[in-house]
């Protein structure tokens, strides 16, 4: 397959809800889940995201999330669309306005690139901003800006 990716295309729905999510713990702690979604051509586009699980652990600067619940919203998402969706990357939230990836935020990333060899989306959500990225080797992943917003969703390339 072409590993190719030209943009990152998120729906308004998924944008609300890792916002919202993220916005639950005042930012306190961190927290996070899992993306899910297609390939679209040269696009992945972002469709849903997991919400914390309870079996998570976090703290302010770390979050940690544990499979259950993760797993069974991904498998949900992949029946429902019988094989069209499934999952497509990870998002995060950090105490910051503008967040930015760590190193641990990084090597992760990588670890989970290198056990699916598919590009995959990983955002991070602050208070204010949004970073997101595209990781489809194992370079490291580069934040990818807005370039449309036509009201059903951000077009980030």
């Amino acid at each position: 397959m072409n590993q190719d990716v030209v943009g990152v295309l998120v729906d308004r729905a998924a944008l609300a809800k890792v916002r919202g999510l993220a916005g639950r713990s005042r930012f306190e702690m961190e927290t996070g889940g899992v993306l899910v979604g297609c390939r679209r051509g040269g696009y992945l586009h972002v469709t849903d995201a997991s919400a914390p699980q309870a079996s998570d652990r976090a703290s302010p600067f770390r979050f940690w999330r544990s499979p259950q619940g993760h797993q069974a919203f991904a498998e949900a998402a992949w029946r429902k669309s019988r094989g069209h969706v499934s999952y497509i990357g990870e998002w995060h939230s950090h105490p910051e306005d503008e967040p930015s990836p760590s190193s641990i935020d990084r090597q992760s990333w990588a670890t989970t690139f290198a056990s699916h060899q598919r590009p995959l989306v990983f955002v991070i959500v602050g208070r204010q901003g949004l970073w997101l990225s595209v990781q489809s080797s194992s370079a490291s992943a580069k934040a990818l800006i807005v370039r449309e917003d036509d009201g059903t969703g951000q077009l980030f390339s």
